[in-house]
C-alpha cells in the first residue's frame, strides 16, 4: 500500500501499488483507483473531479504532454530487508523520498 498526493491536492491517498525495474517507467493508476473515487476527466480543462469516501470532491489539475509542466520523479525506498523470489510477486512495505533512507 502507498500513501501519495496528486497533483496540488493536499489530501492524501492510498492504494495497492506495484514497483517495477527503472526510473523511466512512469508509476499508473488503474481503473480500479479512479472507479472508486467515481473520477471525471474533463480534457477541456484538463480537470479530474474525485468524489471522495465522505462525498467531498476534490478537483486534480492533468497534463497531457504538451504543456510545458515539469514531471517531478520521487524514488520510493523499501522500508525492510526483503528477499523477493525470481519471478514471485511479493507486498513489500516502502516509503517516497529522502526520508525513508533515514527508516
Amino acid at each position: 500500500m502507498l500513501q501519495f498526493t496528486l497533483g496540488k491536492c493536499t489530501r492524501e491517498f492510498n492504494h495497492e501499488f506495484q514497483a517495477t525495474e527503472g526510473s523511466g517507467t512512469p508509476g499508473i493508476l488503474g481503473v480500479d483507483f479512479w472507479q472508486k473515487l467515481k473520477a471525471v476527466f474533463d480534457f477541456g480543462s484538463r480537470l479530474i473531479t474525485l468524489t471522495m469516501p465522505d462525498g467531498t470532491r476534490e478537483q486534480i489539475e492533468f497534463t497531457i504532454g504538451d504543456e510545458s509542466a515539469k514531471e517531478e520523479v520521487m524514488q520510493v525506498y523499501c522500508v525492510e530487508d526483503v528477499v523477493v523470489p525470481p519471478r514471485a510477486a511479493y507486498m513489500l512495505k516502502g516509503a517516497v523520498g529522502t526520508a525513508a533512507q533515514k527508516v
